[in-house]
């Protein structure tokens, strides 16, 4: 291995960018402002809110952002990481934006390494507070951080980025194809509906379950190991994809016989209607949720596809007002719940099917690679950061995935 140094961040970062202490005032439209709750998994995600295009140069007077700055959250979350795509940004509170030496320390490769092992451990032992949990910009400058020469620091970012397109374009590729079959079902099911339709009802094609919470304080009813069978949570439904892959929690099998949960086999339509009402998927195999989950056993008529994208165009708003439906939404408005179709000689849903199917099968491909390539990332961070990998055996790594 070459020969690594240990630096403080003050000492080969070259800007910290630091607009705490501020609240800007946001518009509808306008400059995208970056907030801490937009960056999330190595990526910023569409901005929400924004700044007016004449109160951005009153704003922005700490410093603008470059392209490929690194922008950190610093509290509620601590320790998000992303890098800067569109230098036509504005920057809010609680985050800092980073911007190593030119040839001193590479913008990329300090990314990946707040987001290693060692750098969130760095971050979260230094952190402080009871309410919210962050790090003042004084200590953030002196975090040490393990380097190689610059050269060996590109190499080794470039790797891991190339790991980041592949997994980014897979995830607009889900877009595309997703966007596609909910055009398709607009325009067919909507606005071509006409009034001599017959009406159903959810109830009267598909069968409806809803899953179970075993007894939260008995911990021993839960498990982490993923022998077990998943079980879904609503925190586990907002993962991008139509398809629900993974979960934080599992439940042994014991625990589904005890407290009878519904199992919810694979192929198998799912939408979350407590808390968080609206959250649409497929089951990727057999697996068990929570009580704010259903799901839909398909009888006749429908297909999972068409019942996906129906569900999605859904106006949840419908059953009920946005402040009563948190706690009045129930399996009976669930099971309520009317789509209308043509009379069977139309065979419009079986050529709804045959039009989307191979873009719901190419969608469930594509997320099965994101999550090989995520895991191969995971495991190659914290050992190229660390210089435990050398890049040529990663970058075969990466050959055998792609």
């Amino acid at each position: 291995m070459s020969e690594w140094v240990v630096k403080n961040l003050d000492e080969v970062v070259e800007y910290f960018i630091d607009y705490r202490g501020k609240t800007p005032d946001k518009k509808d439209s306008g400059i995208p402002l970056i907030t801490a709750k937009i960056v999330k998994d190595g990526r910023l995600n569409t901005a929400t809110e924004f700044i007016s295009v004449e109160d951005y140069p009153l704003w922005m007077t700490r410093g603008y952002p470059e392209v490929n700055d690194v922008v950190l959250t610093t509290e509620a979350p601590l320790g998000e990481v992303a890098l800067i795509k569109n230098k036509n940004v504005a920057l809010a509170q609680r985050i800092i934006t980073l911007r190593g030496y030119k040839n001193i320390l590479d913008n990329k490769f300090l990314k990946y390494w707040l987001q290693s092992e060692q750098g969130q451990y760095e971050l979260e032992s230094r952190a402080s507070g009871t309410t919210v949990f962050g790090i003042k910009s004084s200590i953030l400058k002196k975090i040490p951080i393990f380097l190689p020469p610059y050269n060996e620091q590109v190499t080794i970012s470039s790797i891991l980025h190339c790991i980041d397109e592949k997994i980014d374009l897979l995830h607009r590729q889900n877009k595309t194809l997703e966007s596609m079959a909910e055009t398709l079902f607009r325009q067919w099911f909507i606005e071509e509906a006409q009034e001599d339709w017959k009406t159903y009802k959810l109830s009267d094609v598909s069968d409806i379950f809803i899953g179970r919470t075993p007894p939260r304080k008995e911990t021993h009813w839960f498990s982490k190991d993923p022998k077990d069978i998943k079980w879904l949570s609503i925190k586990d439904m907002a993962e991008s994809g139509i398809y629900r892959m993974s979960t934080a929690e599992y439940l042994p099998l014991t625990t589904i016989e005890k407290f009878k949960i519904p199992m919810i086999p694979e192929n198998t339509v799912i939408l979350s209607f407590k808390m968080t009402v609206g959250r649409v998927g497929i089951t990727s195999e057999s697996m068990v949720s929570n009580e704010a989950i259903a799901q839909f056993r398909i009888k006749k008529i429908i297909t999972k596809e068409f019942l996906y994208c129906f569900l999605k165009a859904f106006n949840y708003d419908a059953l009920g007002t946005t402040s009563t439906i948190v706690t009045s939404i129930n399996s009976s408005l669930i099971r309520s719940m009317e789509f209308c179709i043509p009379n069977d000689s139309d065979h419009r849903i079986s050529n709804f099917t045959s039009i989307t199917s191979p873009l719901f099968i190419k969608t469930m491909k594509n997320q099965e690679q994101i999550r090989s390539l995520s895991n191969l990332r995971n495991t190659l961070l914290p050992k190229l950061m660390s210089g435990e990998v050398q890049v040529q055996y990663a970058e075969e790594a990466i050959a055998s995935v792609a």
